[in-house]
């Protein structure tokens, strides 16, 4: 199954501010809890929380080439 990581900016309950939670997602990207819909819905107003951006993977980059 796909996640997401989300990280709490403000107040909701029971998460500590800069706890980062994984989230069960579908196909699409969407949260399949309502509570994480509902804060990532009032997160473009209040910046309760965020999604935390994946970093490319290592094997992605691509080597400069040497110059001999």
């Amino acid at each position: 199954m796909n996640s997401i990581k989300i990280k709490v900016n403000g107040e909701i309950p029971g998460y500590a501010r800069g706890t980062v939670v994984v989230v069960q997602t579908d196909d699409k990207g969407t949260p399949l809890e309502q509570l994480w819909r509902r804060r990532l819905n009032d997160a473009k107003t209040d910046n309760c929380c965020e999604v935390v951006a994946l970093k490319p993977a290592a094997e992605n980059k691509r080597q400069p080439r040497r110059k001999e």
